[in-house]
């Protein structure tokens, strides 16, 4: 188990705990104040069956949806680790095994879409180094020329001057 897995589940399981010791602190709270007599309030009539019933589905609707979607988000932080830990795996062993690394470079080539986005990218990169070749000859040239200039007024100057 890598450590990144395992902040993770120490990260859920202290989730978990607290929204337990909030569940568990939501129930024996009212009970506990039910007991101390300035607390306590009187009911004088009692409340309709069916507000009662109401309340209650409403109550335990919230707190099921709330449950499923924090199950929901650590389902979807948890899949997430796992497919990063079985990604880094895979390529660990492509990195140490060089039949499993040429029988991955074969599969992707099989595929027509990365051969030609390749085929375009090497195309591009080839273009790029001829450009850049064409345009350093054509420096390297002018340079020449300019050498060549250069000698050719000094020899002419030399030639005057004799």
């Amino acid at each position: 188990m890598g450590a990144g897995l395992k902040q993770f589940a120490y990260g859920v399981v202290v989730i978990i705990a607290a929204i337990l010791a909030g569940f568990f602190g939501g129930m024996i709270v009212p009970w506990w104040l039910g007991w101390i007599p300035e607390w306590c309030t009187d009911i004088e009539s009692p409340s309709s069956p069916i507000s009662i019933a109401n309340t209650y589905i409403v109550f335990t609707t919230i707190i099921f949806v709330v449950a499923i979607a924090i199950l929901v988000v650590i389902g979807f932080f948890s899949i997430r680790q796992f497919s990063v830990d079985i990604f880094n795996g895979i390529l660990r062993e492509i990195k140490s095994d060089k039949e499993k690394g040429n029988l991955l470079a074969q599969a992707i080539f099989e595929n027509p879409s990365v051969n030609k986005q390749i085929i375009d990218n090497l195309e591009r990169k080839i273009g790029d180094i001829l450009q850049m070749g064409s345009k350093q000859r054509y420096h390297d040239g002018k340079i020449s020329d300019e050498l060549f200039d250069e000698m050719e007024d000094e020899n002419r100057t030399i030639k005057g001057a004799s």
